[in-house]
């Protein structure tokens, strides 16, 4: 079965840096939220809000990751785990349950 989830973090998975004037940076704060939900096809009914200092994802109305720090965790399934093969998983600082690390 095909698993949406799967695919944004595999989207997601290479990396995070932009180029602007020569230099390579990561992106910050809401700029960094934006980059990583451009990075999802249109097709998706993504979403995103901004809430305590973080940003949590939705994916059809179910949150399927959190932003913290400018890191994504993303929501961990089989599915996913089979897709995007070795992954770290950790916590984000808002939440106690465990998360692919993108």
């Amino acid at each position: 079965m095909h698993d949406p989830k799967a695919d944004i973090a595999q989207s997601l998975r290479g990396d995070l840096l932009q180029e602007q004037d020569g230099r390579t940076r990561v992106a910050q704060g809401l700029e960094f939220v934006e980059y990583v939900t451009d990075q999802v096809d249109d097709s998706c009914n993504l979403t995103h809000r901004m809430m305590f200092g973080g940003c949590t994802i939705y994916l059809d109305g179910k949150v399927v990751a959190l932003i913290c720090d400018d890191q994504l965790f993303v929501k961990p399934t089989r599915a996913g785990r089979e897709f995007i093969g070795p992954v770290v998983e950790t916590t984000a600082q808002q939440s106690r349950m465990k998360s692919f690390l993108i």
